[in-house]
């Protein structure tokens, strides 16, 4: 939050630097989510949509 704040002050307009930050923090959960659960839980946590989010935000940076 203290990031998204940050660049409201600022009066940064440009909705892309403001996805950039959200996907990286997103990455960041995701990353953290990984370590703890077992990979049932993990699978489960994807079928509930996380999987598709992976997907948009790796299409958003580029990735294939």
């Amino acid at each position: 939050m203290e990031e998204i704040e940050k660049l409201s002050k600022g009066k940064v307009s440009n909705t892309n630097i403001y996805m950039s930050v959200q996907d990286r923090w997103l990455d960041k959960t995701d990353s953290a989510y990984m370590k703890i659960f077992t990979k049932e839980q993990w699978a489960a946590y994807l079928k509930t949509g996380a999987a598709k989010q992976q997907k948009a935000r790796a299409k958003r940076r580029g990735d294939k």
